[in-house]
């Protein structure tokens, strides 16, 4: 009866022995796969890491570039901005001075007016003509203060834009300081009869005094 249990038992012990090395087996293959797993997860992280970090040098250095533009672009406009207030400055100055001379004629037209009148001479149209005189000084005024660098232009190409519009108002600022000249001239002009009347009186006021001193 042992005898014959012994082959049964042996037999029960390969089988058990077998599926021991068949778990085990299965267990290692599992771990390796999941370590495979694993290390393949790692090396997907870090060419996505090095990708990222690719990436993030690329947008730093268009970025920077992109600034390195705008800086440049920034200092080349208000260079351009910077002359051209400086021109504007100098033209406005100059026309100033021109309008500040004729106000200064515009007051001894006045008095020579003033003089005349004095004398009895008519000087109803040298009135009329500098009170025209005055207003076209003003209105010569009042475009010369128009003449500015155009405050909303922040790029080149704005102040390239606003250019014509700044040249037309100069133009038109020195048509109105020369009119105004003109004008003045005018007054002088219709002062001329009044003064050689009275300069032909006074002549004769001379002569006769002369005479009567013979």
């Amino acid at each position: 009866m042992a005898s014959l249990l012994l082959p049964v038992v042996s037999f029960a012990e390969e089988v058990g022995v077998s599926a021991s090395v068949n778990v085990k087996a299965s267990t290692t293959v599992k771990m390796r796969e999941e370590q495979r797993k694993e290390e393949q997860r790692k090396r997907e992280e870090e060419r996505k890491d090095k990708r990222d970090t690719i990436k993030d040098n690329i947008e730093a250095k268009r970025e920077s570039v992109k600034n390195a533009v705008e800086d440049r672009r920034e200092a080349a406009n208000s260079k351009i901005k910077e002359r051209l207030g400086q021109f504007v400055e100098n033209i406005t100055k100059r026309f100033n001075a021109a309008i500040e001379r004729l106000e200064n004629l515009a007051s001894r037209i006045d008095s020579r007016i003033a003089k005349l009148e004095e004398k009895n001479i008519d000087v109803t149209k040298a009135k009329e003509l500098l009170a025209d005189a005055r207003l076209k000084i003003q209105t010569a005024k009042d475009s010369v203060a128009l003449i500015q660098v155009d405050a909303n232009a922040s790029t080149t190409a704005a102040l390239k834009t606003s250019f014509p519009d700044l040249k037309a108002k100069i133009e038109k600022a020195k048509a109105d300081i020369k009119a105004a000249h003109q004008a003045l001239v005018e007054v002088v002009r219709s002062l001329k009869p009044g003064q050689n009347k009275l300069d032909k009186e006074r002549n004769s006021e001379t002569a006769s005094s002369t005479d009567d001193t013979n």
